[in-house]
């Protein structure tokens, strides 16, 4: 038995991210995903822009929110890459500030990390919210993209053998000829030995005296023939 890492997929399109309140046309619920604005740096995979490209999004504050779950929060951490238009405001783990570094905007990731051992994680469900900031004073392009995993826990897991299977190896049948024995050059291997073929034993020569005994019968019993006949 080996202990391997389970994780929670966090990337945004891919995970359950929530838009937790209505911005404009866009509703409250399912976080709405789209193609990135030329601006924006592309996703990788699976993962998609939340937000929308187009100028239909208010500006201000809008706040998403995915829900995963952990079964060893000792262990439990992430580093997700992220990239936000017009930039991430801030992030919490469970109402619990994360530090927000340097961010380099919409075509580049930055980092948004929860290390191991803060008592950030707790056993069961725990929330991860960003609040991403729209500038200006009207309706523009607002996005917020991320890619990654967190550790969860660990489990206990056996691999299987790598041990080649031995396949018994059965021999075929031989291939009988019109007579019913084993062809010649067979590769038969059964357990029943062929029949062997038969050989006439030569007679052995009769002796003299009898020899000389059937002659003279042949003889007399021709000569009878021809006296019938004479008779006759």
């Amino acid at each position: 038995m080996v202990r391997v890492k389970t994780t929670a997929l966090l990337t945004t399109g891919a995970a359950e991210w929530r838009l937790t309140g209505t911005r404009g046309t866009h509703i409250a619920g399912k976080a709405p995903a789209c193609d990135p604005h030329p601006d924006w740096i592309k996703p990788t995979g699976r993962g998609k822009w939340l937000g929308s490209a187009k100028r239909d999004w208010p500006s201000g504050i809008t706040e998403f929110s995915l829900t995963f779950q952990v079964s060893a929060p000792q262990i439990a951490h992430f580093d997700l890459r992220y990239a936000a238009d017009s930039k991430l405001e801030s992030a919490t783990l469970n109402g619990q500030p994360l530090a927000v570094d340097a961010q380099k905007g919409s075509n580049a990731l930055s980092v948004l990390k929860a290390p191991p051992h803060e008592d950030l994680f707790r056993l069961g469900p725990n929330v991860l919210t960003v609040r991403v900031l729209t500038a200006g004073f009207s309706n523009r392009p607002m996005g917020f993209y991320a890619e990654g995993l967190a550790i969860t826990g660990e489990k206990e897991y056996a691999p299987q053998s790598a041990e080649p299977r031995h396949v018994p190896v059965v021999a075929a049948r031989p291939r009988r000829s019109a007579t019913g024995l084993p062809r010649p050059h067979s590769s038969w291997t059964g357990t029943r030995t062929p029949p062997r073929p038969c050989h006439q034993q030569p007679r052995s020569p009769r002796p003299l005296a009898a020899r000389l005994l059937r002659a003279a019968l042949r003889a007399r019993a021709g000569g009878a023939c021809t006296r019938r006949r004479v008779g006759w």
